[in-house]
C-alpha cells in the first residue's frame, strides 16, 4: 500500500474487527461513519492513534472517525476492501439501527440525531442559494443591478431556489432517514406544495370544505421544514404497517394509493396546517427570547459553541435557521456560528505557528483551514480538547464576538456555513456590527493562543501525562 489513504485504511480495518465486522459504512463533510455487527471488536485508542486519524467517537450505534478534508479518498479506497452497502453523503443511519449493542435510548439525543442526518445533507444547496442570494441583494443594494433585470431576476431565482423548494428536499432525506419511500414522500409533499394550494391560498382564500364538512386550511409552506418531517415520519410508520398486513401481490398496488389518497388528504386536512402553526410558533417564540435577551443569549451561545458541536446539536439548529429565514427573512444564529468558527480557526492556526511538533502543526494547518470553510470537527478533536487553555481563550473570545453581535442584534439574511466563503449573506444593514465582531474574535483569538493559552512543548506535557497516569484522556482523539 502505497499511498497513505491506503496505508491508513490497511491499518484500520483489523482494529474494528475486520471488513467482515462491518455492516455500513459512510462519510459526511470530515468523518467516516461506520455501523459495526459488533461494536465489542473496536480498539478505540488504538484507531485514535493512527497517522491519518485525528479522532474517534461513538455516536448511538455509530462509530464515527474523524478524518479531514481528504475523507472522500480514504473512503473510495475503503469501499476496495469492505464487501458491504457503501453509502454517499446524505445517509446518516440513526442510533441502534443495524443491531450495534449501543442504542440510542435518550429521546433527546434522538431527536438530535434525527434532526442532524436529515438537515446535514441538505446543507450543500441551502449554503449555496444563500450565497447567491446574498450577492443578489448585494448587487441590486449598491446600485451594480437594475431590479427589474432580466440578470437580476435570474440571480433571484438562482437565491430562492435552494429555500422555496427546502420542504422538497427534507421529505428526501427524512425518508432515508426515517426509511419511508422516497418517490412517496417527495409525492406527498409536493401535495401541499401544489401550485393550486399556493395561489389559493395567496389569493387571500383562507379555507375550503372538503366533502363539504371538513375544513381545509390552505396555507403557504414553501420554505418550510416541519411539516415534512411530520408527514413523511406518518408515512414511514403507514407504510410499515401496509407491509405487514397486505399480501405481497397487492403492495405495489396498494401501498402508494394509500399513501396518496390516505396521507395526501390527511396532510392538507391536519398535517399540514398543525405543523405549519407550530413552525410558525417557533419563529415568533425565538424572535420574543431573542429580542428579550440577544446580548446574554449571545455571549453564551458563542463561548458554549464548542460544546454544542461536540454535543452534535449544531446541526439541529438548521430547521430553526431555515424557518427564521422563511417567516422573519432574518436569522440571528448564523452570524454568531460564523464568528465561532472565525475564533476556532484563528486559535488553531496561533498553534500551527507557535508549535514545532510536527504532527501537532499538520493537524492545525487542517483544522485552521477546514474551519474558515465551515468544518470545526478537526480543530475541536485535534487541537482544543488536548489543549484546554487554548478551548478556554477561544470561548472567551467567541463570548467577545457574541456580545458585539447581542448588542448590535447583527442578523443574516441567508444560510451559509464558513465566515469567509458565507460573506454575502451579511451584507446588510448590520454588516458593520458582523465585521467588527469578526474581527475582534479573531484577534482576541489568535494572539490570545499565541501568546498566552498555548506553550510550546505542551503536546509533551500531555505524552508524558498519559504515560504516567496509563489512561487515555477523555475524548482525546475521541
Amino acid at each position: 500500500m502505497g499511498k497513505p489513504e491506503e496505508k491508513l485504511v490497511g491499518e484500520l480495518l483489523p482494529l474494528i474487527g475486520g471488513a467482515e465486522n462491518v455492516n455500513t459504512v459512510f462519510y459526511c463533510y470530515t468523518r467516516l461513519r461506520f455501523t459495526l455487527k459488533d461494536n465489542s471488536l473496536v480498539d478505540d485508542s488504538g484507531v485514535a492513534s493512527l497517522i491519518g486519524v485525528l479522532a474517534t467517537k461513538w455516536i448511538g450505534a455509530t462509530y464515527s472517525i474523524i478524518i479531514g478534508d481528504h475523507v472522500k479518498d480514504v473512503f473510495e479506497v475503503l469501499a476496495k476492501y469492505v464487501n458491504v452497502k457503501m453509502e454517499e453523503p446524505g445517509a446518516a443511519p440513526d442510533g441502534g439501527e443495524f443491531g450495534g449493542k449501543r442504542k440510542m435510548r435518550n429521546p433527546v439525543m434522538l431527536f438530535f440525531a434525527t434532526m442532524s442526518g436529515v438537515m446535514q445533507p441538505i446543507l450543500y444547496a441551502i449554503c449555496g442559494s444563500g450565497l447567491v442570494m446574498g450577492l443578489h441583494v448585494l448587487c441590486v443594494n449598491a446600485g451594480i443591478l437594475q431590479p427589474d433585470s432580466v440578470f437580476a431576476m435570474v440571480l433571484g431565482i438562482l437565491g430562492n431556489v435552494g429555500f422555496y423548494w427546502l420542504p422538497m428536499y427534507v421529505a428526501m432525506t427524512a425518508a432515508e432517514h426515517f426509511k419511508a419511500n422516497k418517490i412517496l414522500a417527495i409525492a406527498l409533499v409536493g401535495i401541499l406544495m401544489h401550485p393550486t394550494i399556493s395561489n389559493l391560498a395567496a389569493g387571500g382564500t383562507e379555507s375550503l370544505s372538503l366533502f363539504g364538512f371538513v375544513p381545509m386550511r390552505l396555507l403557504d409552506y414553501s420554505s418550510t421544514v416541519i411539516p415534512s418531517l411530520i408527514l413523511v415520519y406518518i408515512q414511514s410508520k403507514f407504510e410499515k404497517l401496509l407491509y405487514k398486513v397486505l399480501p405481497k401481490m397487492l403492495r405495489t398496488v396498494v401501498v402508494p394509493l394509500a399513501d396518496i389518497v390516505i396521507l395526501g388528504c390527511l396532510a392538507l386536512v391536519l398535517v399540514g396546517p398543525v405543523a405549519k402553526y407550530v413552525s410558525d410558533w417557533i419563529s415568533q417564540g425565538y424572535l420574543w427570547l431573542y429580542n428579550l435577551a440577544s446580548i446574554p443569549a449571545s455571549i453564551l451561545f458563542a463561548a458554549l459553541y464548542p460544546f454544542i458541536v461536540l454535543g452534535g446539536l449544531h446541526m439541529s439548529l438548521a430547521p430553526i435557521c431555515f424557518q427564521s429565514l422563511a417567516t422573519l427573512g432574518v436569522d440571528y444564529i448564523m452570524p454568531l456560528m460564523s464568528i465561532c468558527h472565525t475564533g476556532m480557526a484563528a486559535a488553531s492556526l496561533a498553534v500551527f505557528f507557535r508549535t514545532r511538533d510536527a504532527r501537532l502543526k499538520g493537524v492545525s494547518a487542517t483544522a485552521a483551514i477546514v474551519t474558515g470553510i465551515g468544518l470545526t470537527e478537526p480543530a475541536l478533536y485535534g487541537v482544543f480538547l488536548p489543549f484546554k487553555r487554548v478551548m478556554v481563550m477561544v470561548m472567551a473570545a467567541n463570548g467577545i464576538g457574541g456580545l458585539i453581535c447581542g448588542i448590535f442584534k447583527t442578523y443574516a439574511i441567508a444560510l451559509a456555513l464558513s465566515p469567509l466563503g458565507g460573506l454575502p449573506v451579511y451584507f446588510n444593514p448590520t454588516f458593520k456590527s458582523w465585521l467588527l465582531a469578526t474581527l475582534v474574535t479573531l484577534c482576541v483569538s489568535f494572539f490570545g493562543t499565541l501568546l498566552f493559552a498555548y506553550r510550546r512543548g505542551d503536546e509533551n506535557a500531555d505524552k508524558r501525562d498519559d504515560e504516567a497516569e496509563n489512561v487515555q484522556l477523555p475524548e482525546r482523539g475521541a
